[in-house]
């Protein structure tokens, strides 16, 4: 009776099926800490995006306020040298900040002098001589004329977020003839004297840089795949499919699903949002994080979405995959070894007395001298 291979191989199918178990645990537990880890790689640029991008932006609202702060003294410069000297200002300022495609200010009716019907016809005024100059650099060279933002700053400062900085959803525009999407920000002027809201400062953006930072950060990332810049209404002011540029979320980005109001409404919320979809564009599943950050004190937001494939998130996994399938078979091959060994010591006592049995030396089934299951004779 053979009994050691059908034994063994009972034995090497067992021990298959554990190290079979236990290298699916390993893998998949591999994957998903590399998914995870990888993940949190991408929140955090993702967040330093968001950081960099606010602190730029921040920072032109800072500019804008130190302006408003050295204006709410105006009534400490004589009345007839407050507009030539404002304008000035505000050309030297713009000239030296190349982001900005216009800087404009809009006081309210004879609020800076008194004069508005004197500076009818004068450039950089309203209609009724309302002081509401801009310098623009729209079509190359710096220009001086009256600001196309009277009306919504007046509307603006006569309501009840007068006091808080104002930022505008992008806006198709063309400078130096080239079509691009603008952000228009503002801050008050509040007047040292009277306290209270005499007019706005504000600029306006060129949102080219932006579009450029997201590429660079696609080409600079070995993991990042997917890039995206939404303003707070969905306008897309960056995408790794540039021509969605200047689309709204709900239009073009179909491939985020029943994500896609979980994403906007992040935007709207200032709250991470994460998850993983099928990009068909990229044609694999793509694992996204979005963080929005606020402008100033504004009620506008911007977010940045930073996307990884999973051939990318799955990367170090899929190479940790090859050593764990070697190690499974080395494991295999040498339990199989083992139980060889193993088998050979303890079937072959029995195998022996298997054996033994079988042999019935002749006579030792003879009982005095008659053979067994005869009867006597009888006379």
């Amino acid at each position: 009776m053979k009994i050691k291979p059908p034994l063994g191989l009972a034995m090497i199918a067992v021990m298959a099926a554990v190290i079979t178990v236990i290298a699916w645990i390993l893998l998949y537990r591999t994957s998903w800490i590399s998914f995870d880890l990888n993940m949190r790689s991408v929140e955090f640029l993702a967040g330093q995006q968001a950081e960099f991008w606010k602190g730029r932006e921040d920072g032109y609202i800072r500019a804008l306020h130190t302006l408003a702060g050295v204006m709410r003294d105006y009534d400490t410069i004589p009345d007839r040298e407050r507009r030539d000297r404002y304008d000035r200002m505000l050309r030297s300022v713009l000239e030296s900040e190349p982001d900005m495609v216009s800087l404009y200010m809009v006081w309210k009716p004879n609020a800076i002098d008194g004069m508005d019907e004197r500076y009818i016809g004068r450039v950089g005024s309203g209609p009724s001589g309302q002081y509401a100059i801009a310098y623009t650099r729209e079509e190359g060279r710096i220009k001086a004329c009256a600001s196309d933002d009277i009306e919504n700053i007046m509307a603006y400062i006569s309501g009840p977020n007068a006091r808080r900085d104002r930022a505008d959803n992008p806006v198709p525009q063309k400078v130096n003839g080239k079509d691009t999407l603008t952000l228009r920000m503002s801050v008050p002027i509040i007047s040292a004297g009277a306290n209270k809201v005499v007019g706005c400062i504000g600029c306006v953006l060129d949102t080219e840089i932006i579009r450029r930072v997201a590429e660079n950060t696609i080409k600079t990332n070995d993991i990042i795949d997917m890039a995206v810049v939404y303003s707070g209404n969905g306008t897309i002011l960056a995408h790794f499919i540039p021509e969605r540029i200047g689309k709204k979320i709900f239009d073009v980005d179909v491939e985020l699903g029943n994500s896609i109001a979980e994403v906007f409404a992040a935007i709207q919320d200032g709250t991470t949002f994460r998850d993983t979809k099928y990009i068909p564009a990229l044609r694999e599943n793509i694992g996204f994080v979005i963080k929005p950050f606020q402008i100033g004190n504004s009620d506008q937001r911007l977010a940045i979405l930073l996307g990884a494939g999973e051939s990318n998130l799955l990367k170090k996994a899929r190479a940790v995959t090859g050593y764990i399938i070697v190690l499974a078979v080395f494991a295999l091959v040498f339990q199989a070894i083992i139980v060889y060994f193993i088998l050979s010591k303890v079937t072959k006592p029995i195998i022996r007395k298997t054996k033994t049995l079988k042999v019935i030396p002749p006579g030792r089934g003879e009982q005095g001298g008659k053979q067994p299951g005869t009867m006597p004779k009888t006379a």
